[in-house]
């Protein structure tokens, strides 16, 4: 083959690339797609039909992963749902999670082979945020709520409090650690108002020394603080739930209890709903204003206030939040 056959045939085939790259580029579909990113020497998967089971990093044997996306609550969905596995071994103690639910908070541990069947269930609206966190060794913020006002009231563990303005948001460190049982992934979660007051990002611009710490940049609730060692055989769900809200009335309702679904669902073709109407991202803010309507007004509890909003139309919607730890079966510290 001649040289202007070659640069023909090398013309034809960029041409052709090109031709593939804008066709892709064109497509406007909302649906849930793959794709991988590379980050260090581990590759991000992003993909709709993730198996839970996996680490979302190829090739990562431990850390944590973290997901979080907000859903329709209308008819107590979230509560539906979630409670049929109130009677999973929780890893939390029972006074720190009593403290959680006078806060307007509620944790719930999911087997992970059904974390997948409880995401089907509490579809995303809009955006489902998936992020590889390795090992946090470091407080690290993993999940921003609405901001607050200036002495809004908000209540914590039961008791009222005056907040200073600025976003609560939701922080934690965890490394894995072996235990006489196994590996686990020792964790602190906690929530911390990150205060307006205290924020200068010029400063920091200019003087990086000048930057302040995480734990420099607002109060830790302790209240709302705790400790556990988490198992790889469970996810832990963090959502919102009014300390007197009942949810034993729901404990025996399925997953997949055709009740949970509004009139719309019913409505829709087998082949409408098998396409996700939402986008797979691996950073950014979940809680918008947009997406998350006005703030609540009156005093209300922290993770209510945090967690729960109205959409456009004010239709209940609220954030469901996930921890999924991946630790290796076999674990030990070299001496």
């Amino acid at each position: 083959m001649d040289g202007r056959a070659l640069w023909g045939f090398g013309l034809s085939g960029v041409l052709f690339v090109l031709l593939v790259m804008v066709c892709g580029c064109a497509s406007t579909s909302s649906t849930a797609r793959a794709s991988n990113t590379a980050l260090g020497n581990l590759h991000i998967v992003q993909s709709g039909a993730l198996d839970a089971t996996q680490p979302l990093a190829l090739g990562a044997r431990m850390g944590m992963e973290h997901h979080a996306w907000l859903t329709d609550d209308t008819g107590d969905r979230v509560a539906r749902v979630l409670s049929a596995f109130e009677e999973e071994p929780m890893p939390i103690e029972y006074f720190a999670r009593e403290r959680l639910r006078r806060s307007g908070f509620r944790v719930i541990a999911v087997p992970i082979e059904q974390v997948m069947d409880v995401h089907a269930a509490l579809p995303p609206l809009l955006t489902w945020r998936r992020e590889w966190g390795g090992q946090l060794t470091a407080w690290t913020e993993l999940l921003r709520g609405r901001t607050i006002g200036e002495r809004q009231r908000l209540i914590v563990d039961g008791q009222e409090m005056i907040m200073p303005a600025g976003t609560p948001r939701i922080i934690a460190r965890c490394w894995v650690a072996p235990t006489p049982g196994g590996a686990v992934m020792r964790t602190e979660i906690g929530v911390q108002i990150h205060e307006a007051s205290r924020r200068d990002p010029a400063r920091a611009m200019y003087d990086p020394a000048a930057a302040l710490t995480l734990q420099e940049q607002g109060r830790v609730l302790d209240a709302v603080t705790f400790r556990a060692d988490l198992l790889p055989t469970h996810a832990i769900f963090i959502v919102s739930g009014s300390s007197d809200a009942d949810w034993s009335a729901f404990a025996h309702a399925p997953v997949d209890d055709p009740t949970m679904h509004g009139e719309a669902d019913a409505e829709e073709s087998p082949e409408a709903a098998k396409k996700p109407d939402f986008e797979v991202l691996s950073g950014g803010d979940v809680i918008v204003p947009d997406a998350f309507g006005p703030s609540i007004e009156g005093t209300t509890e922290l993770g209510v206030f945090m967690l729960s909003g109205l959409d456009r139309s004010y239709r209940p919607i609220k954030a469901v939040f996930v921890l999924i730890p991946r630790v290796p079966a076999q674990y030990t510290l070299l001496p």
